[in-house]
C-alpha cells in the first residue's frame, strides 16, 4: 500500500500540470504572507481567518510559521488523491485571497 501511494505521488509530480499547480500554490503562499502583512498595515483592516488571527496575536511577525505545516500537509496529501482538482481548487482559492489582500492594500 505504501508503495502504491508513493508511485501515485511520483506519477502526479511527473505531470506538467500538477507540477505547475504545486509551483503556483507555493508562490501564492509567499504572496499571501507578503500581501497580508501589507494589508494589515492599512487602518481598519483585520485578519478575517480566526486561526491566522490567533497565530498573529501569539507569534507576532512569525505568524506565518504554522502556515508551513498546512502547506506541507497539502504537498503530501494532495497527490494521494490522484486528482488534479484539489490543487486547482487550492490555487484558485489563494488567487482570490491574494487579490483581496492587494485590493485592501490599495485603499
Amino acid at each position: 500500500m505504501v508503495k502504491a501511494k508513493l508511485s501515485a505521488w511520483s506519477v502526479l509530480l511527473n505531470q506538467h500540470a500538477y507540477r505547475q499547480m504545486f509551483i503556483l500554490f507555493a508562490g501564492l503562499q509567499i504572496a499571501d504572507v507578503i500581501t497580508t502583512n501589507s494589508a494589515l498595515r492599512v487602518r481598519g483592516v483585520w485578519e478575517a481567518n480566526p486561526i491566522v488571527a490567533f497565530a498573529q496575536a501569539h507569534l507576532g511577525e512569525a505568524w506565518w510559521l504554522p502556515k508551513l505545516v498546512v502547506v506541507g500537509a497539502v504537498f503530501v496529501i494532495a497527490p494521494l488523491t490522484k486528482r488534479l482538482w484539489p490543487m486547482v481548487f487550492a490555487v484558485s482559492y489563494y488567487v482570490v485571497i491574494v487579490c483581496g489582500n492587494i485590493v485592501w492594500t490599495t485603499l
